[in-house]
């Protein structure tokens, strides 16, 4: 065999410097992980145990933990599970089902592993030339196969939420003032196309969570957008399809059949809970309770209730609630803290209003769809909060960065 095979690099890579070839290794496997959500969950899911390997492995070898406000509260989750499985009808299934609770991992694994603002700018790269490229074949299906939502390799209302994170990643990259004219029309031209496929899933809940992480957006970065952002929604109202626009207005009437079902679900929840206020069922798939609470004709949609709140309360009590709550509390200010912390930097600024907004859209979203429980959505959403720490991080590295 020969010495200057690829094995023999590699153990002389990872010989001359562990924790940097380990730290490279995670980029690698975390932006495999991201990346591959759209099409591959087993992938993705691959991908995710050999990042949480690798990890692991960095910690041991580099003995110092970063900490964040939401360590002990992520711990108390999962007590919170534990308990829950304990009391649960269904115990095994319960306890099984805790294993979401290893998706938290992501979060830490954001910025133990970038370090550099080159390597998040080339990872954006690869992921929003993926996307766009896999959006253009969703959007050539839809046409040539006339189908009414998209979602190649995944249900139409998680190709939703993962448009709805990627479409407002791209936003405040737009507005970055070190991007050439070039950069910013291939970036737009991107936009417009990942939006579209946005748009074709027809998920409503999406829809509004993106609204609500562009005005929250404009808001942060600069309020003089408010009239350019009203008349883009005004033009879009009046040239979109009539069936996007019926689609859309559906949102606000309480007799679509869809709207009835939510609030029934979060009715029937509120029965649930009442006879399991503490701890809740378990963290189980509800629709075999939720019949039993349901009148006759009311159908189960799924094993779930479509609102990420009622979903915490059944399953894990008012217990399991006020940690869940406690969680995103403190997440959003630990977001705006280091947004703040960073934000006379411009291109920093952007980068920390990211999780922001994707923070808000998430929310929205998880009124009328349980998003914290689809893997994908989750895996993205604590990807990007991470990137958070990553300004902060850059920022105390050098105070007087200068980013390009």
């Amino acid at each position: 065999m020969k010495r200057n095979n690829i094995f023999y690099l590699i153990r002389n890579e990872f010989k001359s410097n562990k924790i940097d070839f380990i730290r490279k290794s995670l980029i690698f496997f975390l932006s495999i992980e991201v990346i591959s959500l759209s099409f591959s969950i087993a992938v993705s899911s691959i991908s995710f145990g050999i990042s949480v390997f690798l990890w692991i492995l960095l910690i041991y070898y580099i003995r110092k933990w970063e900490k964040t406000p939401l360590d002990y509260l992520f711990i108390l989750f999962i007590i919170s599970e534990i308990i829950s499985a304990i009391f649960s009808e269904d115990p095994s299934r319960a306890i099984t089902n805790t294993k979401r609770v290893f998706i938290f991992s992501v979060f830490y694994m954001v910025f133990w592993a970038f370090k550099n603002y080159n390597e998040i700018k080339q990872f954006f790269k690869i992921f929003i030339l993926f996307i766009t490229v896999l959006s253009l074949f969703e959007i050539i299906e839809k046409f040539i196969f006339h189908i009414d939502r998209i979602g190649i390799f995944q249900h139409y209302m998680t190709t939703g939420g993962i448009k709805m994170i990627i479409s407002l990643y791209m936003l405040p990259m737009i507005f970055n003032k070190n991007l050439n004219k070039n950069e910013r029309i291939i970036l737009i031209l991107s936009f417009i196309i990942i939006f579209f496929t946005l748009v074709l899933t027809m998920t409503r809940s999406s829809w509004l969570g993106f609204l609500a992480g562009v005005i929250f957006f404009i808001l942060f970065y600069n309020k003089k957008y408010v009239l350019y952002f009203l008349i883009i929604l005004v033009l879009f109202g009046i040239l979109a399809p009539i069936k996007i626009k019926e689609r859309a207005l559906s949102s606000f009437d309480p007799n679509h059949p869809s709207n009835r079902t939510r609030i029934h679900m979060i009715t029937t929840g509120f029965e649930i809970f009442k006879d399991y206020p503490i701890f809740g069922i378990g963290d189980i798939d509800v629709k075999n309770i939720y019949l039993r609470y349901t009148i006759p004709y009311e159908k189960a949609e799924g094993g779930h209730l479509h609102n990420n709140f009622m979903q915490i309360l059944v399953c894990l009590g008012l217990f399991g609630l006020i940690i869940f709550v406690l969680i995103f509390v403190f997440l959003f200010i630990y977001l705006f803290k280091n947004y703040k912390y960073v934000e006379k930097n411009e291109e920093l600024k952007l980068l920390s209003i990211i999780p922001i907004i994707v923070f808000v859209a998430f929310h929205v979203n998880g009124l009328f769809e349980w998003n914290f429980g689809d893997q994908e959505i989750a895996i993205l959403f604590w990807f990007t909060m991470g990137l958070s720490q990553i300004g902060k991080n850059l920022l105390n590295f050098n105070k007087n960065m200068v980013v390009k």
